[in-house]
């Protein structure tokens, strides 16, 4: 997946990183082209909706939220 310049430049500015030490903190960012920086969280979401958010017909997303958090704590 490529990163469009904009974003990329966004993480990458001096603000950014400062803000990322300053709290002990360290950035991450992988090359250009790399599909596989975004793949375990692409995985759980995957899994969380197909476990949980389409088992149900939920009225809102309030309520999706609130059995998320409930069920996961």
């Amino acid at each position: 997946m490529l990163r469009r310049p904009f974003e990329s430049a966004q993480y990458a500015s001096g603000d950014y990183p400062q803000q990322l030490a300053k709290h002990g903190l360290r950035g991450s960012m992988s090359r250009r082209g790399d599909c596989w920086d975004n793949a375990v969280a692409e995985s759980f979401f995957a899994s969380l909706k197909l476990e949980l958010v389409y088992q149900v017909q939920w009225r809102t997303r309030a309520e999706v939220r609130t059995v998320i958090i409930a069920t996961h704590n």
